[in-house]
């Protein structure tokens, strides 16, 4: 996964994976959640704010009926953390497919494991789960319309509505005022 360098003759060097790191590191540090840092899911929601409405605007944009029909389902999700929290990765997880661009899903797929785990602590939260609800709406809305614009603005004002709801959760069990 990039962790060491390794060069005959001279000695081995831990790489500063943080600055060297990939695609493949990330998935290596998402089974071990327990050594992350604790900002880690943060930074991860950062780049779901620049990420998620790109690939909601393209999945709109090639495959609005397909999207719209996906989102159907979502009128009658159980409401648990876990039936939450498992739907919106399907949801995002089907979106990178649908946007026709497999960077999208290969990046998502490095943080599935993180995202299974910590997604049912963010949906214990009833208000969390009613803004999720809002957004499986308009984002059928904008499915329905083939408005590939409309998706991106929803998907990125419920992504940084997300980011900061996780911020106050994150404040909440760490006692922090990040």
């Amino acid at each position: 996964d990039g962790w060491l360098e390794i060069h005959q003759g001279k000695p081995t060097r831990v790489r500063n994976y943080w600055r060297e790191g990939n695609l493949g590191l990330l998935n290596a540090i998402s089974r071990h959640p327990e050594l992350l840092p604790p900002d880690f899911v943060t930074q991860l929601l950062e780049a779901r704010v620049s990420l998620a409405p790109d690939y909601a605007g393209l999945a709109v944009k090639r495959h609005p009926v397909e999207v719209a029909a996906l989102l159907a389902d979502y009128r009658s999700l159980s409401e648990t953390p876990e039936g939450y929290a498992e739907a919106d990765w399907q949801l995002h997880h089907q979106l990178t497919i649908l946007s026709a661009n497999p960077v999208y899903t290969l990046i998502l797929n490095g943080f599935a494991t993180i995202y299974r785990l910590f997604g049912p602590l963010y949906f214990t939260d009833p208000a969390n789960r009613a803004g999720s609800r809002a957004f499986y709406q308009a984002l059928e809305t904008a499915a329905q319309a083939h408005d590939p614009q409309a998706a991106r603005a929803v998907t990125l004002a419920v992504m940084t509505a997300s980011l900061e709801a996780w911020l106050k959760i994150q404040n909440t069990t760490t006692g922090g005022d990040s």
